[in-house]
């Protein structure tokens, strides 16, 4: 709470009052609020280790064209540097813990996620992953959330690479399993071929070179060409009906891009939170938007898409339909959970827990978050 005050200080962040809806932390569901809820199916893909660095490299071309269909959001922050932190704040609505990541916790908390929502209206769901879901207690945690089934690896049948399945697998299995059940559907999608050690089937493309970068460039190449066959599935039968296509990723890479600086302010850290956010659907309309959104905004905006507008205890907004024109977005990373990033505009607050210092940068003048701005202009002791 500390931490919030001071940081409500330097920005001159208002304190809201308990029923502003600008600053929506709990919001109960109003009488008749689901009754415009549209029986559409939803198509969620998280995609590993994909942020905007990475949609503008040549070898994510269809991925560019897909948001070139919708909405794209510009100015989208991942809630951490793992994937278990996006995990959580997409299916939860909250934002990152900055004490231990949530699915670390034992016993599990128990969290709201808009999948039961979604589920107790009818609608069949169901997450698909190339990995073992035993891993930091994701098929603990999906369940409790509303996924009501699971497709992972059956590890005595199917034959893994590098980190598990490969994306092609997955998202066929996915297709599949739209094309034989009834809508409407939830269909959630983690990627997992551009995770370190970067192993791909064959047929795949091949690296240009031996070094890592090199071989997480033919895996972004390999998800593209995956990504690019799945969506002339979707414009060809999923989009006449209706169906709403989500694709958003999960953290940065760990890998420098090269010619990036050796340190940053706090090392490799700050180039792991903007990702894509992307929209596709009927009635969505083509337009890159600057709002200022993350992770945590992603059930709200999927509910609001669906015709939902007023539901849960989720943090987040809907950015198709409520523009924020001040807020912030927080970002959590470190082995121990030590730095705490504040997403303002074109400025981000950087909290050091361990060096109590609050300092700020500004993304647009200073891309790499080298040189704090001086002190007068927002560094200071927490």
């Amino acid at each position: 709470d500390s931490v919030v005050r001071v940081v409500q200080t330097h920005l001159a962040v208002p304190e809201p009052e308990p029923d502003d809806l600008t600053y929506p932390y709990c919001r109960r569901d109003d009488d008749g609020a689901a009754d415009g809820l549209q029986p559409r199916n939803v198509i969620i893909l998280i995609l590993e280790s994909i942020g905007m660095r990475e949609l503008e490299l040549p070898a994510m071309k269809n991925l560019r064209a897909i948001a070139a269909d919708g909405t794209s959001f510009e100015r989208f922050f991942a809630s951490g540097a793992q994937s278990s932190q996006g995990t959580v704040s997409i299916f939860s609505g909250i934002p990152a813990a900055t004490h231990r990541r949530l699915l670390l916790r034992t016993p599990l908390r128990r969290l709201d996620g808009f999948a039961n929502d979604l589920r107790s209206r009818g609608f069949r769901t169901a997450y698909f992953h190339g990995s073992d879901l035993s891993f930091e207690q994701q098929r603990t945690y999906l369940h409790s959330v509303g996924f009501e089934e699971l497709y992972e690896p059956d590890l005595a049948k199917d034959d893994r690479i590098g980190w598990g399945l490969p994306d092609g697998v997955m998202l066929d299995r996915l297709r599949n399993w739209l094309d034989v059940g009834e809508a409407p559907a939830l269909a959630a999608l983690f990627t997992v071929s551009t995770h370190d050690p970067y192993e791909l089937p064959q047929g795949a493309p091949s690296p240009r070179g031996a070094d890592p970068w090199s071989k997480f460039v033919a895996s972004l190449e390999y998800l593209d060409g995956e990504l690019g066959r799945f969506y002339r599935w979707y414009a060809e039968h999923e989009y006449p009906k209706g169906t709403l296509l989500f694709i958003t990723g999960d953290h940065k890479p760990r890998l420098p891009h090269p010619g990036d600086p050796p340190q940053t302010s706090t090392g490799e850290l700050e180039y792991r939170f903007r990702v894509p956010l992307i929209a596709v659907g009927r009635g969505i309309e083509r337009e890159v938007r600057s709002d200022l959104g993350g992770h945590l905004d992603v059930g709200s905006t999927v509910l609001g898409a669906l015709g939902w507008d007023r539901h849960g205890c989720y943090q987040g907004r809907n950015l198709l339909s409520d523009p924020a024109t001040s807020r912030w977005i927080p970002s959590v990373a470190g082995e121990e959970m030590n730095f705490l990033f504040i997403h303002d505009g074109d400025d981000r607050w950087t909290v050091d827990f361990k060096e109590g210092t609050l300092r700020r940068f500004n993304w647009r003048d200073d891309p790499h978050f080298e040189h704090a701005l001086p002190p007068a202009a927002g560094s200071g002791r927490v």
